[in-house]
């Protein structure tokens, strides 16, 4: 707040000005301009900020000019030019500068500070005066042509003295006349007020050196006496000297005084340039500030950045001299840099605003701050400055957030447990370490074990209740990759992360049992596992009822077996007579009749063919089949005598129905029969979001789009047994799916869509 004041006092200080007050590049590019040098020159800041605006010099004064920008130095960085300006009207004007040069690390200039005047005033005064003094010497000239003329040429003499005197008492600098031997001859009103001498010290002898600090005084001799010799000396800061021994700066600008064309001394004035000084004090003090706080700072006018400081830089992993060839916006996070303009117009309205956003480091990485943004305003309420101070609050931040992460795993623990505590299924969670951290009541009920006893141990100790020793249970094979999970289960499944096993169990704590595992890993919010669960289920009553029920369709298919013999002994019967009837029958509806006893015993035949192909589906558990694998058994067959087969199903385990054989000599062998001209039969495999899906294509003809539902209707087609019905039957066992999704015309295309769980990859 206090810079902001300070700069606020700068600036207003800086405006109120009737010099002419600029900043500008080496280039002509100007970076500031007061009110009064906007005027002057009739351009608004707008015209003249970032901009090259030259004034045009007269001609004359070109050479002096560039010359006196030469003379700056970093010894002597100052220094003043009076020379003529043209005005955008045509008119010629005098102007006086003061500039400052400011240099780099280098030595290089990097700015430039110009404070000046009009003085077209005073060079007018100055050339009446000049045209005075040549009136005095055409008025003595004629003095001696003519004693009569004297008193005229003295009295004209006087009156010139005089408008002299009163136009140096109207000047607003301090005006002194200095004679050979550098005793003070005249000081203007301004000049007696500033020095706090009276014109009876003046009377009595005063030497022009009084007029500046002791330290300044041989200084100021030697450039008097450069100036009459004839050198043209630039303005020279000193420390002027009051008489009451108060100190304060100035400029001193002296030219030659002649008499007859003799150098009789020096006339010249002084500036007083306090206010001038304490504004490049303030200036130096607030870059001090800024260039030494811990706070990154940036500031600019509108999206323009004019000043970016080291600790900005060092936080965004830069130096100073990196930094200055990077947009300072680019190291805002891409939602700061779309939103800042709305921050700018917030600071425009309220004088500034807070707010935390992302700032992006040399190294991609984003950093939490939190962002002061000023905005500073003219009289006006024109914008004319802004300053971002920006915060690093990763610290904070962090600190907040592991505070909030313990609450909440503190939280989540509890949560858990109570979930887990409540579950049906046995259940018990370990660390990544292989220690019991959660043991539910269920899981109590079925090892006898409670879980103040169990909790805290590991080492594979959970295995004792059911297998009596310790050893991996799928919990384990969860968090070790290295175990081989066939060495420890016959029957194990994967879907995805997800492990899955039935075992029967002969010698656990409560006896003989079938148990069903579920083990997951447990993340945590950086995606680290940080532990495992693991669910067990008693099914050993639906294994009872799973074997009572084979037992059932066992009888069921014997039964259905004998009736289908007798019934196709039946049918072979009725086949060997009706033939005989037609020959020896030549009576038309009799013949009628007896086609039609034909129809209906090849309908009988095909349902007892049906019920034979469809008894043994479903009786048998669903076992894991290489796919791969059965189809080689196929192409063994001699069904692709002309046609080749590509093969890549090898290494997807898929659990279906046994007759998952059936499904593939089917597909084929449709595709053998309706294809038409085909020469290839290629086998494939895709994952998709929900499991894996098997594609059968063929370069055949393909089926039309009317009928892809259809042929996986009962009775379909021809030649074909009960074909594709009975192939989508096979699958829908195991929750498996079929459909033909070929374009018509370019071959038929098969997907068999297998979900998670029902298959794996060896």
């Amino acid at each position: 707040e206090e810079l902001r004041e300070s700069e606020e006092r700068y600036r207003n200080v800086v405006e109120s000005q009737t010099e002419f007050i600029c900043r500008f590049k080496p280039d002509g590019r100007h970076i500031f301009a007061n009110m009064a040098y906007c005027r002057y020159f009739e351009k608004t800041q707008e015209e003249l900020l970032n901009n090259t605006f030259l004034a045009k010099i007269h001609p004359d004064d070109i050479k002096w000019v560039r010359n006196h920008f030469s003379t700056l130095t970093t010894e002597m960085p100052v220094a003043t030019i009076e020379h003529r300006v043209i005005m955008p009207s045509g008119e010629t004007k005098w102007q006086q500068w003061t500039d400052l040069a400011f240099y780099d690390s280098d030595g290089n200039v990097s700015e430039y500070q110009s404070v000046g005047r009009d003085i077209s005033e005073r060079k007018q005064n100055e050339e009446d005066l000049e045209r005075i003094n040549q009136d005095l010497k055409q008025a003595l000239l004629q003095l001696t042509i003519s004693e009569k003329n004297l008193k005229e040429t003295l009295r004209i003499s006087e009156e010139s003295e005089r408008k002299y005197r009163e136009l140096a008492d109207s000047l607003p600098e301090f005006v002194f006349e200095v004679d050979i031997s550098g005793k003070l001859r005249f000081l203007n009103s301004l000049g007696f007020q500033v020095s706090g001498y009276q014109p009876d010290d003046l009377e009595a002898g005063l030497d022009v050196t009084i007029l500046v600090a002791p330290e300044d005084r041989s200084r100021l001799i030697v450039s008097m006496g450069q100036v009459m010799a004839g050198e043209k000396i630039s303005g020279q800061e000193y420390t002027g000297y009051r008489r009451d021994e108060t100190r304060f700066p100035i400029v001193m600008y002296s030219i030659q005084m002649k008499k007859d064309g003799v150098v009789s001394g020096l006339r010249g004035f002084a500036i007083d340039i306090t206010e001038r000084k304490q504004m490049e004090t303030l200036n130096r003090k607030l870059a001090d500030i800024v260039q030494h706080t811990q706070a990154g700072i940036m500031s600019g006018s509108h999206a323009i950045i004019d000043v970016v400081n080291p600790a900005y830089a060092l936080m965004h992993g830069y130096s100073s001299e990196e930094i200055a060839d990077i947009p300072a916006f680019s190291l805002f996070s891409p939602e700061l840099q779309k939103i800042f303009p709305e921050y700018l117009m917030r600071a425009e309205r309220e004088g500034h605003v807070v707010f935390e956003a992302d700032h992006v480091h040399q190294t991609g990485e984003r950093i939490p701050t939190l962002n002061d943004l000023t905005v500073i305003s003219d009289p006006d309420g024109v914008v004319r400055w802004w300053i971002l101070n920006v915060q690093d609050i990763t610290g904070h931040r962090l600190a907040w957030k592991i505070l909030m992460e313990s609450e909440a795993l503190r939280e989540s623990h509890r949560q858990l447990n109570d979930v887990i505590s409540r579950l049906p299924d046995a259940t018990f969670v370990i660390d990544k370490d292989g220690w019991v951290i959660l043991w539910n009541a269920a899981m109590e009920q079925l090892t006898g074990i409670r879980s103040e006893d169990i909790i805290g141990r590991g080492q594979s100790e959970y295995a004792i209740p059911f297998y009596g020793t310790k050893r991996p249970l799928l919990i384990d094979l969860v968090l070790n990759h290295s175990l081989d999970p066939v060495q420890y289960f016959s029957d194990i499944t994967h879907n995805g992360e997800t492990l899955a096993a039935e075992e029967y169990l002969s010698d656990t704590v409560n006896g003989p049992m079938y148990l069903s595992s579920v083990a997951n890993p447990i993340y945590d919010a950086k995606g680290r596992i940080i532990g495992a669960i693991e669910s067990i289920r008693d099914i050993s009553s639906r294994k009872r009822i799973e074997k009572a029920l084979l037992k059932t369709n066992e009888k069921l298919n014997l039964l259905s077996s004998i009736t289908r013999h007798d019934i196709r002994n039946r049918i072979t019967v009725l086949f060997g007579i009706l033939p005989l009837v037609k020959r020896m029958s030549t009576n038309p509806d009799m013949l009628e009749m007896v086609n039609m006893l034909e129809k209906a015993a090849y309908a009988i035949r095909d349902q007892i063919e049906f019920t034979r192909d469809y008894q043994d589906m479903g009786i048998h558990a669903p076992e894991w089949k290489d796919a791969g694998e059965l189809l080689d058994l196929i192409s063994h067959q001699g069904l692709l005598t002309h046609v080749r087969l590509e093969n890549e199903l090898h290494g997807l385990i898929v659990l279906v129905d046994p007759l998952l054989e059936r499904v593939f000599y089917n597909l084929v062998d449709n595709a053998i029969r309706h294809g038409g001209n085909i020469s290839l039969i290629a086998a494939s495999y895709v994952p998709d979001n929900h499991g894996v899906v098997i594609i059968f294509e063929d370069n055949g003809a393909g089926i039309p789009d009317n009928l892809k539902e259809k042929i996986f209707e009962r009775g379909y087609g021809k030649n074909t047994g009960l074909g594709l019905f009975l192939v989508r039957e096979i699958l829908s066992i195991t929750g498996i799916m079929i459909f033909e999704t070929g374009i018509y015309g370019e071959g038929a295309r098969f997907e068999i869509h297998v979900p998670d769980g029902c298959y794996r990859f060896e």
